[in-house]
């Protein structure tokens, strides 16, 4: 039988109780398991657990019980903590610490890409809520940023933090154009330049009464762009309500709106990167055709990305359908990042309506 000091036993009972204290003063409490380390340092794997903690703290949303002090108030009720990778025991040490949720799970390397695993177990239920999947391509210190992301999406803070009230910078909603005529402000591009099938729309839209209406060709290999010039320096966000057509797609490159993001310049055979994609096949990919949802055809969506230069080698998009927060990938620049200063709408393959387009200073 272990003997406690009567020292460690109040140290041990105040570290409960305060704990304790803090669940019922926020409602919503986490506690974080140390990652499990595989293909990096358990250095490694524990900064990155204590900088996921921290993120945590900083929302401002849940409490978080400090690592030294979960490790103490265990080792009182003499738990093991070594070895303990599943989700049963992650509620076991739950319930003795008297949160809402543990987060469980670990950080890895395949390759030259580094993988972060996560799953949110609710104590009481026992049930996994969420998982989180993060991949990253790029040097083992952008899994910082990405703690922070994490700890956003964990604590609710992004999804309140999309819906604040702001002002775009810029918006096109495409009311002011004349009928049946290509947008005098934009620049046309592909098969957009034929202004029969690529043209402003009064009979759909969704909101007002007009939108933009681009073709691509069906059963061929020609699509239709539509630029504008942007005059916002990043970070930025993008907005950009789309509905696709319903043709049967035969091309050679058959999917949908199919390129939403920047550009460089006017022409489609310049540098760009693209946020978003609607795929032949029903689904809606990122720039990395990491797939973000489903969608339907002859249905209105939402699609909003935040485009943030990091420092001159690395960039940062996170992605939002109908408000929901779908996660963020961080790139290497490309060469012209810099000068990516168009926006792009695309449609590779049949019809596809675009409206309500804004820019919002992030």
């Amino acid at each position: 039988m272990a003997r406690y000091s009567s020292k460690s036993i109040i140290w041990g009972l105040s570290a409960f109780l305060f704990s304790t204290f803090l669940v019922a003063q926020s409602g919503v409490s986490y506690a974080v398991l140390d990652l499990e380390g595989r293909g990096i340092s358990i250095f490694e794997a524990q900064s990155l657990s204590d900088r996921l903690r921290s993120e945590l703290v900083r929302t401002g949303k849940v409490t978080v019980v400090e690592r030294g002090a979960m490790a103490q108030i265990l080792a009182e009720q003499d738990f093991q903590l070594s070895g303990c990778t599943s989700d049963e025991c992650a509620v076991d040490i739950g319930q003795l610490l008297g949160v809402t949720y543990m987060l469980i799970g670990s950080v890895g390397k395949v390759g030259t890409t580094f993988t972060i695993d996560l799953r949110k177990v609710n104590v009481e239920s026992g049930k996994i809520e969420s998982s989180i999947i993060r991949n990253n391509r790029g040097a083992i210190d952008d899994l910082l940023d990405a703690m922070g992301q994490i700890a956003l999406e964990l604590a609710g803070s992004i999804t309140s933090e999309i819906s604040r009230t702001i002002s775009p910078v810029w918006a096109e909603d495409f009311e002011s154009y004349s009928p049946a005529r290509f947008p005098a402000n934009w620049t046309p591009d592909g098969n957009a330049q034929d202004t029969r099938t690529n043209f402003i729309d009064k009979t759909v839209a969704k909101s007002g009464t007009q939108s933009l209406h681009l073709y691509g060709i069906v059963g061929g290999c020609w699509g239709a762009l539509a630029y504008y010039p942007i005059r916002v320096s990043p970070p930025f966000e993008l907005e950009v309500k789309v509905r696709n057509g319903n043709e049967e797609l035969t091309g050679c490159h058959p999917d949908r709106a199919g390129g939403i993001g920047l550009r460089q310049g006017t022409t489609w055979q310049n540098p760009s990167r693209k946020f978003f994609q609607f795929k032949g096949n029903g689904t809606i990919v990122a720039g990395t055709n990491t797939v973000l949802g489903r969608y339907n055809l002859l249905q209105w969506y939402t699609v909003k990305a935040r485009y943030e230069r990091l420092n001159n080698n690395r960039v940062r998009v996170s992605y939002w359908v109908d408000g929901v927060y779908k996660g963020s990938d961080m790139f290497d620049a490309i060469d012209a990042e810099e000068s990516l200063n168009y926006i792009e709408l695309t449609v590779q393959e049949g019809t596809a309506w675009y409206d309500d387009i804004r820019i919002f200073e992030y």
